[in-house]
């Protein structure tokens, strides 16, 4: 799936739509390494206790956050992406809190910035076997446990 839809992570959420985790090319990788990706039956959340133990966890962000504010969290953090949900403001609209909305890259704010893109511009709706790509609205930052 990473490479057909060209894609390196994949959020993984609950029957309510709430990101608990995510998936990544490197946890795959991880897997290789271990020799444990021959084993097909493996879940992914066996496959996410093999994870290395520098994973820096899942980094999200909301709606309402800034620009600075995410590229703030990408440098803190050193990551390439953030999960977008849900935040306080969507919830007292009737949304609810954690909810994934997309993701966000390191590479959609760049292009953002350099203006080959407008921001939400390439945004598709996520359905229940959506996957969602590159190009959402930069959000505020929270960490999920």
């Amino acid at each position: 799936m990473f490479s057909e839809r060209g894609i390196s992570a994949v959020p993984i959420v609950d029957e309510n739509g709430i990101v608990v985790n995510l998936y990544e090319t490197v946890d795959v990788i991880t897997l290789v390494r271990l020799g444990a990706y021959q084993s097909l039956d493996l879940t992914i959340s066996e496959a996410l206790n093999q994870r290395s133990t520098d994973f820096p966890g899942v980094v999200i962000g909301t709606a309402s956050d800034s620009l600075a504010t995410l590229m703030q969290l990408i440098k803190k953090r050193r990551v390439h992406r953030l999960v977008v949900v849900e935040g306080d403001e969507e919830e007292r609209k009737g949304g609810m809190k954690g909810r994934l909305l997309g993701i966000i890259t390191l590479s959609d704010v760049l292009r953002y910035i350099i203006g080959e893109t407008a921001i939400g511009e390439a945004v598709e709706p996520l359905g229940e076997d959506t996957v969602h790509t590159p190009s959402t609205t930069p959000t505020r930052v929270e960490e999920a446990a």
